[in-house]
């Protein structure tokens, strides 16, 4: 016991045990993989100048879970101060599908609706929903990059029409 409690003995046998313990905290681990979101630069006034971060998922995961978590990753907000969501805590990814090298992602339809008030009134989402869908399109198709991406908001396509496409409909 004297021996052992001498610095050289007891330095060296708290390394050796640190690195014990690190490696098999890291042979337990799951495997992660890194992945890249873009959110909204808060800084900016234009919605599309986008900041990036890296965050991790699941490695052993098949691809439609992969892309699930990633874009519940996008989902929760970003972790830098510099920059803004691109939606409400309530958006959820309903499902998520590969097939023939394509991926079917069904979001929520909160997306589009934004946050509920006391009243019963939405109050207007972080950013528009096509800027969301675009930031959500962006990071999928960066991080799984040989497949195509098909996002659909509560089962449907979003169909996009300018203002001036609907005016001249309304007038015609």
């Amino acid at each position: 016991m004297n021996v052992a409690l001498k610095p050289r003995y007891f330095w060296l046998g708290a390394l050796a045990l640190a690195l014990g313990a690190s490696a098999i905290a890291g042979a337990l681990s799951p495997p992660r993989q890194a992945a890249v979101l873009w959110f909204p630069d808060a800084r900016e006034a234009d919605p599309t100048e986008a900041r990036s971060e890296l965050r991790y998922i699941g490695a052993r995961k098949g691809v439609a879970e992969q892309a699930a978590e990633l874009v519940e990753e996008l989902l929760l907000g970003p972790m830098d101060a510099k920059a803004r969501p691109i939606a409400v805590p309530q958006v959820r990814v309903e499902s998520a599908i590969v097939s023939n090298r394509t991926i079917y992602l069904d979001i929520s339809a909160d997306l589009f609706f934004g946050k509920p008030a006391g009243d019963g009134i939405y109050a207007s989402p972080p950013v528009e929903p096509r800027v969301a869908l675009e930031y959500i399109d962006r990071a999928l198709r960066w991080n799984f990059r040989f497949y195509d991406v098909r996002l659909t908001v509560q089962g449907l396509e979003p169909e996009w029409e300018s203002v001036i496409e609907a005016e001249t409909a309304l007038n015609a």
